[in-house]
């Protein structure tokens, strides 16, 4: 079976990709904190910008207008600008508009909206993110401006005829600032918006999180290591895991479609005939066939004859990490409890050793990518808390996959025994 369970793996790895990425937006309401503004002296006027068109979907969605009275208007702190605002002037003519430089703006468009909605374009300078947005109008001063952050939240207001209009509100930022260290000034008919970022080694691809920059970002964190979707319903993992392939660009792989090609029968069918732990004895090979597989989704099998719930079988699922989709009904921290002894009750503490844990109130197919979205964002967390991981993970296959994660012994250690043969001998 082992040899024939490979062949079958090979085949499903030769299938066309696909790559289908949709971005959503994310909004809430927020606790802001004041940033620092710097006025800037606008260019020469005679000189215009160029106007922006972009075929591409935009990710900001401009949130309406709220009515003010002048006395809850505040007038910012002004200052003068700091030493590397200037060392930026001269590059701004570079990269503006049709750059020299491809790809180092990102210019953003709210979707069938009107040219009059403001133009966001982003840059990700290392250490630092910078934002422009068209104001559209070159009589809005300092005191008309509004910006207010938090760690992983932007808001940023204009006053406009008695109005605050939103610009831009988001509690889902990319990754984590500074807020105290975030700077703002004028340049025309534009606002330009510095943050500074918590890790500056983190490359952002967008100024939110979204399923479009959550794609592009944990590719890169991942380095090809595959991912486990595991829980009680092969259904959805099959579903997630397909949804997760598709936008990392990933080989969706599903050990239900592979036993069942393995053996011309259907896992409720063999289940029938041989019992359900032939079935996880099954999938467990076909698993340690795919430990080694590199840039690959596999969606396991759910319910009593899934090797997954077995924690005995978990020796090569710990090669890619592991997000357990756990169908979950508790609304509060008791209730969660009590849910978690009735899994250990059940068999299922299996899951637990999963890296990763998305709690699913119910389900529903048109929320498939949703839920996709969610196990990414909660994957990128795993990522950014140890950045060593994905080499463990190397490790661990180059040693054999022999079960001893996440503390992995020296190459001598012996699974059967527990000890150090080339220490013993």
């Amino acid at each position: 079976m082992y040899l024939s369970a490979i062949q079958l793996i090979e085949d499903a790895m030769d299938g066309p990709r696909s790559s289908t990425k949709t971005p959503t937006v994310d909004s809430c309401e927020k606790n802001p904190r004041e940033s620092r503004q710097l006025q800037r002296q606008p260019r020469d006027k005679g000189k215009t910008m160029p106007t922006k068109t972009s075929a591409n979907p935009g990710k900001i969605k401009p949130l309406g207008e709220e009515r003010v009275s002048n006395k809850h208007v505040a007038e910012g702190r002004s200052g003068k600008p700091r030493g590397n605002i200037a060392r930026r002037r001269g590059r701004r003519r570079i990269g503006w508009g049709r750059m020299s430089r491809p790809g180092s703006f990102q210019e953003l468009l709210p979707p069938n909206e009107a040219p009059k909605t403001p133009v966001i374009l982003f840059q990700d300078d290392s250490s630092e993110i910078e934002l422009r947005l068209e104001l559209g109008d070159e009589s809005v001063t300092p005191r008309d401006i509004f910006v207010d952050t938090n760690e992983n939240s932007l808001l940023i207001r204009v006053k406009h005829s008695g109005y605050l209009k939103t610009l831009l509100d988001t509690n889902s930022l990319y990754g984590m600032i500074k807020p105290s260290e975030t700077i703002w000034y004028i340049d025309e008919s534009q606002l330009v918006v510095n943050l500074k970022k918590q890790d500056p080694e983190l490359k952002w691809p967008d100024i939110m999180e979204s399923w479009e920059s959550l794609t592009v970002g944990i590719m890169q964190l991942l380095k090809g290591t595959s991912v486990f979707l595991v829980g009680e319903s092969t259904e959805i993992n099959n579903k997630i895991a397909r949804e997760v392939a598709v936008g990392l660009g990933y080989t969706p792989l599903s050990t239900m479609e592979l036993l069942e090609a393995y053996a011309n029968q259907t896992i409720d069918s063999w289940v029938t005939a041989e019992g359900s732990d032939a079935v996880a004895e099954a999938e467990g090979a076909i698993l340690e066939s795919l430990s080694s597989q590199a840039r690959a989704v596999i969606a396991t099998l759910g319910g009593i004859h899934g090797a997954a719930r077995r924690p005995d079988k978990w020796q090569h699922l710990f090669s890619g990490f592991t997000i357990w989709l756990s169908q979950s009904e508790a609304t509060d921290e008791e209730s969660a409890k009590e849910e978690a002894k009735k899994n250990i009750k059940d068999g299922i503490q299996g899951y637990a050793n999963a890296e990763v844990v998305v709690k699913l109130g119910g389900w529903d197919d048109n929320y498939s990518k949703t839920v996709a979205q969610a196990s990414l964002s909660a994957l990128k967390r795993l990522l950014l808390s140890d950045k060593n991981l994905t080499g463990k993970k190397s490790l661990y296959i180059r040693l054999g996959c022999r079960g001893d994660w996440p503390d992995i012994k020296p190459p001598g250690w012996d699974p059967s025994t527990g000890t150090d043969v080339s220490t013993s001998a």
